[in-house]
């Protein structure tokens, strides 16, 4: 599946889970400057993020917290809705991350997580290299369009663990009034920025799954979890 059609489905798998639903609390958890889900006009948005850079760019908020999501204390039952876009492989206890989405959505309420998948050619080698990599490839390979490790742009550090993995969220929600009523895996498509680097990346990420016996899979990961009510 192409990352079009993966974010295509996300959004009409939401938009049927909150239909009706009108004035929508929404809390997007390390939302850096950029908004991923389509939400009504209604909804009333918070940003969390430790950069007050990020957090000035994100034109579409109405509330901003400067703070870092494992150790920020929301308002339990808060939210109908929290979205954690790109943010948890960047965390060195996601888990107590998780616990503060769990405790601030309220009861029927829907988390989005989305990450890259741990068990993937893309995950496993994020997760082994060095920042000084991830830099060198931002800037010299993958050509960000924005100036590298300026501004609070990354790459930021990555430590992807296990615990974020679709195996680890499934034992996660399991030990809590948690349901994952969605997933989907996609892979990364670099033909936007260089078709030679494109067609690099799919021959190693094959090999990798061959070699693996199909263990590993597409590189990115998304997650729709309920709250009991």
């Amino acid at each position: 599946m192409t990352p079009r059609n993966a974010i295509a489905e996300l959004q009409s798998v939401l938009d049927k889970l909150l239909d009706g639903k009108n004035g929508l609390k929404v809390l997007e958890a390390g939302c850096g400057s950029a908004t991923h889900i389509r939400l009504n006009e209604d909804a009333y948005l918070v940003g969390i993020d430790i950069s007050a850079k990020q957090l000035e760019r994100n034109l579409n908020l109405n509330e901003k917290i400067l703070g870092d999501v494992q150790y920020h204390r929301f308002e339990p039952v808060a939210f109908d809705l929290i979205i954690c876009w790109d943010v948890l492989e960047h965390l060195s206890n996601p888990e107590l991350a998780l616990d503060n989405f769990s405790s601030a959505i309220k009861d029927g309420g829907i988390i989005i997580l989305k990450m890259p998948n741990f068990w993937s050619f893309k995950g496993l080698v994020t997760k082994c290299s060095p920042l000084w990599f991830h830099t060198v490839y931002y800037k010299y390979i993958f050509r960000s369009s924005h100036a590298v490790n300026v501004d609070d742009f990354g790459p930021f550090k990555t430590y992807l663990k296990s615990s974020i993995s679709l195996h680890g969220i499934e034992k996660y929600t399991a030990s809590r009034l948690l349901n994952i009523i969605h997933t989907r895996t996609y892979d990364v498509n670099l033909k936007y920025k260089s078709q030679p680097l494109h067609y690099a990346y799919k021959a190693l990420a094959n090999l990798a799954r061959i070699v693996s016996l199909n263990r590993l899979t597409d590189s990115e990961l998304i997650i729709v979890i309920q709250k009991n009510s």
